[in-house]
């Protein structure tokens, strides 16, 4: 610009466009803070939901597990979520919340008992009682929670209905029930009902003698006397076994409990403890599901033609060695009773008389040894047994045992062999966990008030208050796939390393993402989000800059854009000529050339 020239004032956009320009940064500071939000419940909801793992009765992942050996050996592997409250009561009494609930209740039917004149003063039930209320009033502290509870039903107590196509998610049913075997005074406890004798009375089957003898007399304090069980002070209420059955009928979206034999509901009709939007609240683990059959086959039964046949050559071994003993022939008659039994008991090293043998005559002569029929071992081959078997189950003899030749494409054949054949079924367990993960966090955001969850998160907890349309949606909740060990991990980890390089070359590529990506394949815990924080540079670059407050060490980027002009400047040759005064010459073509 030449000198003198007046200088040109900035054009303002128009107005709309201002106006257009702020709306915009609103609306992306108001989608950042509800994203905010939203992160922060996500994140508040999972330590609840982790919390809730670890506080139940047995352990989550034995008991799991136990599931996952269910379904191998029984077909089907079953994992109940619900939602304990004081007021309700689960009638699985093993997987409850530990607290006092189930004393208060003991308590309460006692003294029920009592009141209608059904037990004596001097019962075993009502010492029992006594020694409850002492120990509580040694307590002095009741306690009392709710909470998330699971249960894991025997794979034979979910009766679906008989028009189900698909057990995974009842499809095609209208109904399904759990099956309970629960005591009289165990229904009084559960649902404030007396069946008395207005039931049909079941022996179970998942329990001998000996258990009944020893739970009678522990109640009697009478020792191990069978005798025990006509003793008047026993409360036949602890002894006689009842057929109870929860059934939800999706219809009409009811819950009925009903017991064989009684005329009556032992819980009025109502809609399900729990909303989910899934209504049933039985989970099921399985990995052989076939198309057209309800149940699908155990491991046990897809190896049990293969166990039966190797039994068979086993055992055809076994009866051929047995054929093959040691036998010796002789002639009838050459030899006494006395002489056969000498041979047949001889100690070690023995010199044996034999009355039948002539002096100087071969004994080989008076007996012979039977040649047994030699085994041929391609009779009793059992490898193509094996090998069948461990297809049967997903499995090959590589992955069981060394390979023959130990080269590096063999063991890599075996190993994706064998992540091929366990890859469904994990995908299988995993489906499992997010099904549950998913309901149980509809569960905690309908039943848990926000006052609990700070006292169980912390006061930085945030805890909407929505509906069950929201929940339903899923506006809030998204479970995010996890991993639960892939057998091709190596496999996984050698792609990973291959594909890192390329997409840390592409631009706008998050480091958070590949750190996600990394840790998902090495199947470890850590936590990206609560390790990384926003704006500092990597670990490697401060260790390789320099200490600040040392002379010479401040960055000039860091002063601002003319901050590079405060860096030392190389030094400058010295000129041959002083440079003449006055303005600099005009280039050719003018000034604005």
């Amino acid at each position: 610009m030449p000198p003198g020239m007046p200088m040109m004032p900035p054009q303002m956009p128009p107005p709309e466009e201002m106006m257009q320009a702020a709306a915009v940064t609103q609306d992306a500071q108001q989608v950042k803070q509800q994203l905010d939000q939203l992160n922060k419940i996500g994140k508040t909801l999972e330590i609840l939901y982790n919390y809730e793992i670890s506080e139940q009765q047995q352990n989550f992942k034995s008991m799991m597990k136990m599931t996952v050996r269910r379904a191998a050996t029984s077909g089907v592997g079953w994992t109940r979520l619900g939602f304990q409250r004081i007021m309700g009561q689960s009638p699985d009494r093993d997987s409850r919340i530990a607290d006092m609930q189930s004393q208060l209740n003991l308590i309460q039917r006692v003294s029920a008992d009592i009141a209608d004149g059904e037990l004596q003063t001097d019962s075993a039930s009502v010492e029992q009682m006594r020694l409850t209320l002492e120990s509580i009033k040694e307590e002095g502290d009741v306690v009392l929670r709710e909470g998330l509870h699971f249960t894991w039903p025997k794979p034979n107590a979910i009766i679906p209905d008989p028009r189900c196509i698909q057990l995974r998610n009842f499809l095609g049913c209208d109904w399904a029930a759990e099956e309970y075997i629960l005591t009289v005074n165990e229904i009084k406890e559960t649902y404030n009902v007396d069946v008395g004798k207005s039931h049909t009375s079941y022996a179970r089957q998942d329990t001998g003698t000996d258990y009944e003898r020893a739970r009678i007399a522990w109640q009697a304090n009478a020792g191990w006397n069978s005798s025990a069980r006509d003793d008047p002070h026993i409360d036949d209420g602890d002894t006689d076994n009842c057929l109870v059955w929860e059934i939800f009928n999706k219809p009409d979206g009811l819950v009925y409990i009903v017991c064989d034999g009684y005329p009556d509901f032992l819980k009025k009709p109502d809609a399900p403890d729990i909303y989910t939007d899934r209504f049933w609240p039985w989970f099921l683990t399985a990995f052989n599901e076939v198309d057209g059959k309800v149940y699908p086959p155990s491991d046990v039964d897809l190896v049990r033609p293969m166990q039966r046949e190797l039994n068979r050559a086993r055992q055809g071994l076994r009866e051929h060695r047995f054929a093959n003993r040691p036998k010796i022939a002789y002639a009838e008659g050459t030899l006494s009773e006395d002489d056969i039994e000498a041979f047949r008991s001889h100690p070690v090293n023995a010199v044996i008389a034999i009355s039948g043998l002539q002096p100087g005559q071969d004994i080989n002569q008076v007996l012979q040894a039977i040649k047994g029929v030699p085994v041929d071992p391609n009779l009793y081959e059992v490898n193509p047994i094996f090998e069948d078997l461990m297809r049967a189950v997903g499995q090959q003899e590589a992955n069981l045992g060394g390979t023959s030749g130990a080269t590096a494409t063999e063991t890599s054949i075996a190993e994706a062999s064998k992540g091929s054949a366990l890859s469904s079924s994990i995908d299988d367990i995993d489906d499992t966990l997010s099904a549950i993960a998913r309901a149980a966090g509809q569960i905690l955001l309908l039943n848990m008030s926000e006052e609990m969850v700070k006292e169980i998160v912390g006061p930085g907890a945030m805890w909407p208050v929505l509906t069950k349309a929201d929940v339903a949606k899923e506006i809030f909740l998204e479970v995010e796939a996890g991993s639960s060990g892939r057998p091709n991990q190596a496999q996984e980890l050698q792609n990973f390393e291959r594909l890192a390089p390329v997409l840390m070359q592409i631009p706008g590529i998050k480091p958070q993402f590949l750190a996600k990506e990394a840790l998902k394949r090495m199947d470890d815990k850590v936590d990206v989000d609560e390790a990384v924080a926003e704006g500092l540079p990597s670990v490697t670059s401060m260790n390789g800059g320099k200490l600040p407050g040392m002379p010479g060490q401040a960055n000039p980027a860091a002063q601002g854009p003319q901050g590079a002009n405060n860096a030392p400047a190389p030094p400058q040759p010295m000129p041959d000529a002083p440079t003449p005064a006055g303005p600099p010459p005009t280039p050719p073509g003018g000034m604005f050339n």
